[in-house]
């Protein structure tokens, strides 16, 4: 079967991959964009092609004969594309801004984002498509607040970051990846000659003040902040709340405390991408005792680690209290730098909703949904939902 699967429907685990971790946990299987790779698809091994600097993530976006699942892959400049040194010096410039009390100064902004979309909700009254009314405007402001980025270029960013998602049609997503740096260039100009309190001005002052930061480096950095702040956001928000059952909903309205660990265990059981970042053996490597040539292209398929039943208990069901640690930030040196972030809209967007719309429920099962399909991401192309107004 091609990778991404075509009929990935659901929050919970692939059947197929279920099958591959049980009976072929290393397939070579054919790429939707093209080429073949193998896939990693139990726990240990995810891990480690997520760790081990044999599998490398520059010579996938380097080699032009490496199969890669998009082509934000092919983008050498990005931080998620490069390894060590390069990796490390500019993830330390990029962390700052990421360190639990920077975000926590954006809290206030994320706080009145989340509220005023949820005024909205309330104004217009039930029913709501959750991802066109919260669950994709709510990281898309808090983003382009961070970064510095107006209302209008927002919006045009949002649309085009989805055209980069797809696995096919190259020259559509050649065109948007175009758009987008040319809206990064002059964001980046206008910053410059009008410095403000964002992410992209302190970015230029690094920049401009030594050699820590090249002028792609910082054009690719910024890009590589406003895909990743985004959609994993935006697709855990509305995964997530489809995989709640009604009373799940009802424990956590009545104890938010117990909101921080079931958004993990959320994060852990569904799938937002359909894997990590390819990587590509620098060498001959062994997985699960399948032999991997060097120069091959290896896909850690984290969706797979995350149910994969020998390393987590009972991993179809969703247990609110779980501790078991996931994969689905990453692991290693390619971990998501914006973890606090990303953990705080969560909380920010979950407080609000549960505390303000009771009674919040989807209004059809999953199997009633259109799913996305053609993009590394996993979800709905819209989710209704309803509450008691």
């Amino acid at each position: 079967m091609t990778f991404p699967f075509p009929d990935w429907q659901g929050v919970g685990d692939h059947p197929e991959l279920a099958r591959m971790r049980r009976e072929d946990p290393v397939p070579l299987v054919p790429i939707a964009s093209g080429g073949t790779a193998y896939l990693a698809t139990r726990y240990p091994d995810v891990r480690r092609v997520l760790m081990d600097p044999v599998f490398s993530r520059a010579a996938a976006a380097a080699r032009q004969d490496a199969a890669v699942l998009t082509q934000l892959s092919r983008l050498p400049p990005v931080l998620m594309n490069l390894d060590p040194p390069d990796h490390t010096r500019i993830r330390k410039l990029v962390a700052r801004a990421f360190s639990a009390g920077a975000v926590e100064n954006l809290r206030p902004a994320a706080t009145r984002i989340a509220a005023d979309l949820v005024d909205d909700l309330i104004k217009a009254g039930p029913p709501a498509d959750f991802l066109h009314d919260f669950a994709r405007p709510f990281p898309a402001r808090v983003i382009c607040a961070l970064l510095g980025v107006s209302d209008v270029d927002r919006h045009r960013l949002r649309s085009l970051m989805d055209i980069t998602l797809a696995t096919t049609d190259r020259a559509e997503v050649g065109a948007a990846f175009g758009e987008i740096m040319g809206l990064i260039a002059d964001l980046v100009a206008t910053k410059r000659e009008s410095p403000a309190d964002d992410l992209v001005s302190s970015l230029i002052a690094v920049r401009d003040a030594g050699d820590q930061l090249s002028e792609p480096e910082l054009l690719y950095t910024v890009l590589n902040l406003c895909t990743g702040g985004y959609e994993p956001v935006a697709g855990a928000l509305s995964n997530s709340l489809l995989a709640l059952s009604p009373a799940q909903l009802d424990r956590l309205t009545g104890d938010l405390s117990l909101l921080p660990g079931a958004l993990e265990e959320l994060l852990r059981y569904v799938p937002v991408f359909c894997s990590a970042k390819e990587r590509v053996a620098l060498e001959d490597v062994e997985l699960s005792g399948v032999h991997i040539p060097a120069g091959s292209t290896v896909i850690p398929v984290t969706p797979s680690a995350n149910h994969d039943a020998a390393h987590i208990p009972d991993p179809g069901h969703v247990d609110l209290t779980r501790t078991s640690p996931h994969l689905a930030f990453g692991h290693g040196v390619h971990r998501c730098v914006a973890i606090p972030l990303a953990m705080m809209e969560l909380e920010i967007a979950y407080t609000t909703l549960l505390t303000r719309l009771p009674g919040l429920r989807p209004t059809c099962s999953v199997a009633d949904l259109v799913w996305k399909t053609g993009l590394v991401t996993v979800g709905p192309t819209s989710l209704p939902i309803t509450w008691r107004s």
